[in-house]
């Protein structure tokens, strides 16, 4: 069920599995970062509020950079409750070279890798079975 949609994201909640699904546009580009952030706020509640313990994010179209401070800010709120809920992640990356570096940059943070299990996909059907194994 589409919970969630606006010009840079979509969100899909699968309650049978506890999956929620987020698709980036690409228009994400023109972002700003006061959006991002709003739509970081957005994702942490529905990890909380659907108890979310599969993730899957489609970053291909993500072409929004993020510089390092806002990755610490992002890391702060985001992993305060993915590291309560979430279980396994699974990400398809960016074709766009400097987001996609900044993407791998900040998911490849110690922390995320030990307390969820995180992997990158280049393709959605390989990513979703590896979440639902």
């Amino acid at each position: 069920m589409e919970i969630y949609c606006d010009n840079y994201v979509k969100y899909i909640y699968n309650e049978e599995n506890f999956l929620l699904e987020e698709y980036w546009y690409a228009e994400s580009e023109s972002m700003y970062e006061e959006e991002l952030r709003d739509i970081m706020l957005m994702l942490v509640n529905f990890f909380y509020e659907k108890k979310t313990k599969l993730f899957f994010s489609d970053m291909r179209n993500f072409l929004f950079v993020i510089d390092p401070d806002l990755q610490v800010w992002v890391d702060e709120v985001v992993s305060s409750v993915a590291n309560k809920s979430i279980t396994k992640i699974a990400r398809t990356m960016s074709s766009d070279f400097i987001s996609q570096m900044s993407l791998e940059q900040f998911f490849e943070e110690e922390h995320y890798s030990k307390i969820i299990k995180n992997k990158f996909f280049d393709n959605k059907e390989d990513a979703m079975n590896w979440l639902l194994e």
